[in-house]
């Protein structure tokens, strides 16, 4: 039986895609902050790390699976564009000085990958820009300027027919010392070596809002704020608060597989691309040289395929038919997005309406390891720490007098209600916080109580007073704990705050009895003489939740490490155990509670609990959709009845929201349009049942419920209300 084609690239077969660093949660401060995990990012992490700076890298998804994920791994020097245009655009002199650009960045690469000794199946090899037939007008346009340009280029004019079987290679450009490699073998490499460990990553953590201020720039994602001096975006595709830029960068889909031969396949090892119209790229892929990777046929993003013609990826197969003849079984096939700008060159420059705070890193088309990764890196970690850096003019906006529109302005980063909260919740703790000690002192008149007495006496007098504090901190704990991702909208702080307002719990709870310990004495102590008999329960009751405390501060604090990071959240949950056991314990002997007004609080505290914590189990079993932009919301008209079409994906606008429709029977489903992964346009994917799949990487949604079906998309979709009125179709937005 044939082994089924996998649906996405082969580097996650060797390195798996899985989270391996934490989200964002509260305020992170740092020198820089680089937006965006794949090469171009982690790269440009690594290198302000190396030059001492305190890094923060912020993914949306998980390392490296975005365009990275998706390449076909070319570390090559050659620019994804024409030279002989850029020749005519900006003259002979200036392509060599991209050349030599991509030429230093191929070679840090090379240094780096052996100075770190990264295994990343890097392999020094040839490339060939080839014509398979001869006098190419395109090959000899391009050599006219690259001879000039490269020093380690040479013009092939005679067939080439061992680097191809079955079908000769006519000509080709030549570039010695290229290279390949495994790019996600190489990415977690780095981050493993020590430098890396400078650098601190959070996955899942999508940029919501970017606030520049005086001395700095604030960046917001769902539960987390990081505060840095600068920040650098290196997603392939502009950010949506950076959206003033997504003009810049047209979107292009590419096509990919992989071919196994079985033992040896019929290329040598090397890099080609071709001058066809779309052209094809490919290289061998393993280190046993059996395996082929070949991308082609891309297209614009909006681009519709012809249904009257052959799929890309048979397209693909019929190529390599064509070209490396011999028996061979498609293993994997995927497709991946390009961001191109109008001269094929990237931009890395600083944003014009930012000043130097915000730094941005696009367009890098099908050269994303090289003048990404290792080019791209070098320039924008350099604008970042305000050193000059020769090859950053090549790569500006004023190269091609870019127009770029001012950002939209700023909507508050918090609804009404958000703001009423930011208030309220403070003033309610700080509210209760004296109420414990004000009944306390005002049952013994005041301080008076304490005149006179001896270390021992004054031990047993104030014992009861941190008992009372011990039971309010563990109560905060239950009340925070379980609303703590509500409330990080509104405190990006909190759960800093919660660990040490759980800290400072844990501390009152083992005063609470030592005060006790060192008034009875020791033998008292062990025998329970300071209570009645029948009250011993209680005191047992308290000394287990003083243990259950000891057991979720301590797992809490030690979160990072390898044995608990897995289970200490699990532990956790024993706070509601601690709360049941010393409310009890307090309720039936604490001396102030029942014959004072703390009764009444500590009804409060008991309801209040209770509530929070059936909160917290419905939350768990009803998982909340995505939050919907702020502000109200109405039913827009987007289409009718009569333009819908069963079973198939229909593209509506509602208040500049793009929205993709399904209708199936009576029922008519809508999500986002764009993908939560890297920003696809789902209206142009396939569409299996209920479940479309994003044309750019291959995530799949559920059409009726927003849900991730299969990865690399790690958030849902947003879901949209829908209702039927007359003949007009209206979506809630």
């Amino acid at each position: 039986m044939e082994a089924e084609v996998k649906k996405t690239s082969p580097w996650f077969d060797a390195v798996p895609d899985e989270r391996r660093y934490p989200a964002l949660a509260g305020v992170v401060r740092c020198d820089v902050m680089v937006v965006g995990a794949g090469i171009v990012g982690v790269m440009t992490a690594w290198r302000l790390a190396a030059a001492g700076r305190r890094v923060v890298l912020l993914e949306k998804n998980h390392i490296g699976t975005g365009d990275t994920g998706f390449t076909t791994a070319f570390l090559t020097r050659v620019p994804d564009t024409s030279a002989a245009s850029l020749a005519e655009r900006y003259g002979k002199e200036f392509v060599a000085r991209v050349f030599a650009a991509t030429t230093a960045a191929q070679e840090y690469a090379r240094e780096l990958i052996a100075s770190e000794h990264i295994d990343c199946d890097f392999q020094d090899c040839t490339s060939f820009n080839c014509a398979y037939r001869p006098n190419d007008e395109t090959l000899v346009a391009e050599w006219e300027v690259v001879k000039d340009a490269d020093s380690q280029a040479q013009f092939l004019a005679e067939p080439v027919a061992a680097e191809l079987s079955g079908a000769p290679i006519a000509e080709a450009l030549v570039f010695k010392r290229e290279a390949r490699f495994h790019v996600r073998k190489f990415l977690f490499g780095l981050l493993a070596r020590p430098t890396a460990k400078r650098i601190q990553v959070f996955e899942e953590s999508e940029v919501t809002d970017v606030i520049p201020g005086w001395l700095g720039v604030s960046v917001k994602t769902r539960f987390g704020v990081v505060k840095a001096k600068k920040v650098i975006f290196t997603t392939g595709l502009p950010i949506s608060a950076l959206s003033e830029l997504r003009a810049v960068v047209e979107p292009r889909i590419t096509f990919a597989l992989a071919a196994s031969y079985g033992k040896s396949a019929p290329i040598s090892d090397n890099l080609f691309w071709d001058t066809d119209s779309p052209y094809q790229y490919y290289r061998l892929f393993d280190q046993d040289k059996t395996s082929i990777v070949l991308g082609g046929e891309d297209r614009g993003a909006s681009e519709k395929a012809d249904p009257t013609s052959p799929k890309p990826h048979e397209k693909l197969e019929q190529f390599l038919k064509k070209r490396a003849s011999g028996k061979f079984t498609i293993t994997h096939q995927w497709s991946g997005s390009l961001f191109e700008t109008e001269d094929g060159l990237p931009y890395i420059d600083q944003h014009p309406h930012y000043g130097n705070k915000v730094i941005v890193a696009t367009g890098f088309g099908g050269n994303g390891m090289v003048m990404g990764g290792m080019l791209g890196s070098w320039i924008a970690s350099d604008l970042a720490m305000g050193k000059a850096n020769a090859h950053a003019p090549l790569f500006s906006f004023r190269r091609t007098n870019v127009a770029i529109a001012k950002p939209t302005p700023r909507k508050s980063a918090f609804t009404p209600l958000q703001r009423g909260l930011r208030w309220l919740l403070p003033l309610i703790f700080l509210a209760l916080l004296p109420l414990p000690a004000y009944v306390f002192f005002t049952a013994r008149n005041g301080l008076a109580f304490l005149q006179g007495v001896d270390f021992k006496t004054a031990n047993l007098l104030l014992f009861p007073l941190l008992g009372l504090y011990a039971f309010f901190f563990v109560w905060a704990q239950i009340i925070i704990g379980s609303s703590l991702n509500p409330l990080r909208r509104v405190f990006p702080g909190i759960e800093k705050f919660h660990r040490i307002e759980g800290v400072v719990a844990f501390l009152f709870a083992v005063t609470h009895p030592t005060l006790l310990f060192l008034g009875v004495g020791l033998a008292a102590y062990l025998a329970y003489e300071f209570v009645a008999p029948e009250q011993k329960l209680f005191v047992l009751m308290a000394q287990a939740g003083l243990f259950l405390m000891f057991l979720t501060v301590g797992t809490a604090l030690l979160r990072k490490t390898r044995m608990f990071q897995k289970i200490w959240r699990k532990i956790h949950f024993a706070n509601y155990a601690v709360f049941a056991l010393v409310w009890v314990h307090s309720w039936n002997i604490g001396s102030d509670v029942q014959p004072t007004n703390l009764r009444y609080l500590w009804y409060f505290f008991g309801i209040t609990a209770v509530a929070a914590t059936t909160w917290r189990i419905w939350r768990a079993y009803h998982p909340a959709q995505m939050a919907r932009p702020a502000g109200a919301r109405e039913f827009v008209k987007v289409t009718t009845l009569d333009q819908l079409k069963e079973g198939a994906l229909t593209c509506v606008e509602a208040k500049g929201q793009k929205i993709v429709l399904l209708k199936i029977g009576e029922i008519i489903s809508a999500i986002d349009n764009t993908c939560s992964h890297a920003g696809g346009p789902l209206c142009d994917g396939a569409l299996t049942g209920t479940v479309v799949e994003c044309p750019w990487h291959g995530s799949k949604f559920d059409l009726t419920t927003g849900a991730v079906v299969v990865g690399p998309a790690r958030s849902p979709q947003q879901r949209y209300n829908v209702r039927i009125t007359g003949n007009d179709v209206e979506v809630e937005v």
